[in-house]
C-alpha cells in the first residue's frame, strides 16, 4: 500500500495558450511563447496545477506574452520605443531598456533585480509631463501586469492583487472604455488571474463569483463576434473554473466544467490534440476524487494514447505526467500489478530525456514513488538505488520533506536487511 500522501493525480499544465491563425495552431509549451507575433494569441498563465486528494498545490509560471501586449501594441515589440528626447505618444529606449533586463531578469529567476526594472520602468513612464498620455499610460499597464505576473509567479498574492486591481485601472484610463472587445479580453484574463489569488488564500466567496464572471463575459465576447480566440478563451474560463472546483471538494460539478471545455477543445484543435488530452487527465482527476478508479482509469489510457501520437517537448512533458497519474491508479488497487513499474519507468525516462530543471521536483517524487512501489514488492535492492536517486534531485531542489520521507525509507529498508 503507497502512502496516503502518494495516493495522487499529479495536474498537468494548462496548454490552451497557442496562436490560433489562418486556421492553424501551433503548439508550444505553457509560459514559452516569448517575442511578437502578429497573429492572435490567446495567452494565459494557468500553469502548473497539482491536485492532491489530500489538498491543493498550484504553482504559477511568469505570463510573459500577455493578451494585455497585444490589446496595449505590442509593448515589448516592434511598436513605440524612440530616442531618449521625451515627446508626447513616443516611449523613451530607457524605458525599454529596463523592460527588456527586467524581462532577462525575470527568465533567469532573478526575482530582486527584476522587480526593480519594473519599477525604474514605471518610475520613468511616471516622471514625465506626458504621464497621462494615452500611450505612456498603456505602457504602464502593460509594465504592471508583467510586475503583477511577477508576483504571482513568487507567490506574493498580496502585492499581485493590488497590482493587477492597478492594470485593470489603467486598462480603463488608457482605452477610455471597459466595454470593447479587446479591453473585455484582458479584463477576462486578469480577472482569472484575480480569481486563482482569492481560491489560494481561501476568499473562495470571491473565487466563486470571479470564475463565474470570468465564463458569462466570455460567453457574451462569444456571442458578439464567435472567432477562434473567443472560443479558446471561453475554453480556459471553463478548465480554470473546473481546477478551482476540484480544489474545494466540487468533484461533481468540476466534471460539467470539463465537459463544456472538451467540447471547445474538440471543436477548436480536434479530439487527437494535446489540448483534449489534458482536458481527460483533468476529467480522470475529478472521477478518481470521486471513487470511481476504473473510470480514471479509462481516461487516463484514452489521454496517454493520444500523447503517444503528439511529437515536442510539451506533448512528452505532458505523457511523463499522465503515465505518472495512470500508475498511480493501479498502484491504488495492486503495487504488484507490474503495469504500475512499467508507467513509472515510462515517467522516469521520459522526464530524464527533457532535461529540465522545472521537472526536477516531478522526477524526484517519481523515483521516490517508484522506490516505495518496489518495496511493497520486496525488492530492495532496486527499490534503495530509485530511493538514492529520488535523494540526490531532492537535495538539489532543496524540497525537504520529501527528502525526509526518502531518507526514513532507506534507513529503513537497511534496518530490515541487517
Amino acid at each position: 500500500m503507497l502512502p496516503r500522501a502518494l495516493t495522487r493525480v499529479v495536474r498537468i499544465p494548462s496548454v490552451w495558450r497557442q496562436i490560433v491563425h489562418n486556421h492553424q495552431v501551433h503548439c508550444g509549451r505553457t509560459a514559452a511563447l516569448r517575442g511578437r507575433s502578429s497573429c492572435s494569441i490567446v495567452n494565459f498563465s494557468t500553469a502548473k496545477y497539482k491536485i492532491n486528494l489530500c489538498g491543493h498545490r498550484s504553482r504559477y509560471q511568469s505570463d510573459t506574452n500577455s493578451r494585455l501586449g497585444l490589446l496595449l501594441g505590442g509593448f515589448l515589440g516592434l511598436f513605440g520605443f524612440h530616442d531618449e528626447k521625451d515627446e508626447e505618444g513616443k516611449v523613451p529606449q530607457s524605458v525599454k531598456r529596463e523592460l527588456l533586463k527586467a524581462q532577462k531578469a525575470h527568465s533567469n529567476g532573478d526575482y530582486s533585480t527584476a522587480d526593480q526594472c519594473y519599477h525604474s520602468a514605471l518610475h520613468l513612464l511616471s516622471s514625465t509631463e506626458h504621464a497621462q498620455n494615452q500611450t505612456y499610460l498603456e505602457a504602464k499597464a502593460v509594465t504592471m501586469d508583467k510586475l503583477a505576473n511577477l508576483y504571482l509567479e513568487q507567490k506574493k498574492y498580496r502585492q499581485a492583487e493590488a497590482t493587477f486591481k492597478e492594470t485593470l485601472r489603467l486598462i480603463v484610463t488608457a482605452t477610455g472604455s471597459e466595454n470593447g472587445t479587446d479591453e473585455q479580453e484582458a479584463m477576462i484574463e486578469i480577472s482569472l488571474k484575480l480569481s486563482k489569488i482569492y481560491a489560494n488564500q481561501t476568499r473562495y466567496k470571491e473565487a466563486d463569483i470571479g470564475f463565474q464572471w470570468c465564463v458569462e463575459s466570455a460567453k457574451k465576447c462569444l456571442d458578439e463576434n464567435r472567432t477562434k480566440d473567443h472560443l479558446a478563451l471561453l475554453g480556459i474560463c471553463y478548465e480554470s473554473q473546473g481546477k478551482y472546483l476540484m480544489m474545494i471538494g466540487k468533484s461533481q460539478d468540476s466534471l460539467l466544467a470539463y465537459g463544456e471545455a472538451k467540447k471547445i477543445a474538440a471543436e477548436l484543435f480536434k479530439k487527437n490534440s494535446l489540448q483534449y488530452a489534458t482536458l481527460l487527465t483533468d476529467e480522470a482527476a475529478a472521477f478518481l476524487s470521486l471513487g470511481q478508479p476504473a473510470q480514471a482509469e479509462q481516461l487516463l489510457q484514452e489521454s496517454l494514447h493520444i500523447m503517444e501520437t503528439l511529437s515536442g517537448s510539451q506533448a512528452a512533458q505532458n505523457m511523463a505526467v499522465t503515465s505518472y497519474n495512470l500508475a498511480m491508479v493501479l498502484a491504488m488497487k495492486d503495487t504488484t500489478d507490474p503495469k504500475t513499474e512499467i508507467y513509472l519507468r515510462k515517467s522516469i525516462s521520459l522526464l530524464e530525456a527533457l532535461k529540465d530543471e522545472a521537472m526536477l521536483e516531478d522526477l524526484e517524487l517519481y523515483y521516490y514513488t517508484l522506490g516505495t512501489v518496489l518495496i511493497s514488492q520486496g525488492r530492495v535492492e532496486e527499490a534503495r538505488r530509485a530511493l538514492k536517486k529520488a535523494k540526490v534531485i531532492a537535495s538539489k531542489t532543496g524540497n525537504s520533506v520529501l527528502l525526509e520521507h526518502i531518507l526514513q525509507a532507506i534507513n529503513s529498508q537497511t534496518q530490515n536487511c541487517q
